[in-house]
């Protein structure tokens, strides 16, 4: 396993919930070394962690705890991350309290998907980060989305 090494001047988990407990991170992939891999890395960066392996469980999640950072794989056994977007894309309030990350293997960018699917995802400010990921990536769009979140 790659080790990242700690980056002083990065705004950690820590930081961004200085006197609040800290953001709490779903991952949303239905592989679960994945979602292994990428809560030992949202550990070691402070973060809280909550999984779910499908899109309604990501969903129970998103309406139950306001505030969190949706990390998602669109591609799962059962749903697919699109109806997660879908829900973030067309409910206002949801999308006002969570901030989410699409990590995938299912193509290399956005726009392979299509235009429709790059533009909703630059209006709701979502980064697209094909897998297989570097860690220093998924790490600092996770830190972003938890700034923004703890913005007002």
């Amino acid at each position: 396993m790659v080790r990242r090494s700690l980056r002083r001047g990065d705004m950690s988990a820590s930081t961004v919930a200085s006197s609040n407990p800290p953001p709490i991170v779903l991952i949303l992939d239905d592989d679960p070394w994945v979602r292994e891999s990428i809560r030992f890395l949202m550990h070691d960066d402070g973060y809280a962690v909550l999984e779910a392996e499908d899109a309604t469980q990501a969903l129970e999640l998103m309406r139950a705890q306001p505030g969190l950072i949706i990390v998602l794989d669109l591609l799962l056994r059962e749903g697919s991350g699109f109806q997660v977007l879908a829900a973030l894309a067309n409910d206002d309030a949801l999308a006002a309290h969570h901030a989410a990350i699409v990590c995938t293997a299912h193509k290399s960018k956005a726009e392979d998907i299509g235009p429709r699917f790059a533009s909703m995802l630059e209006r709701l400010e979502i980064p697209f980060i094909a897998k297989p990921f570097d860690i220093d990536t998924l790490s600092a769009a996770v830190d972003v989305a938890a700034r923004r979140l703890a913005s007002p």
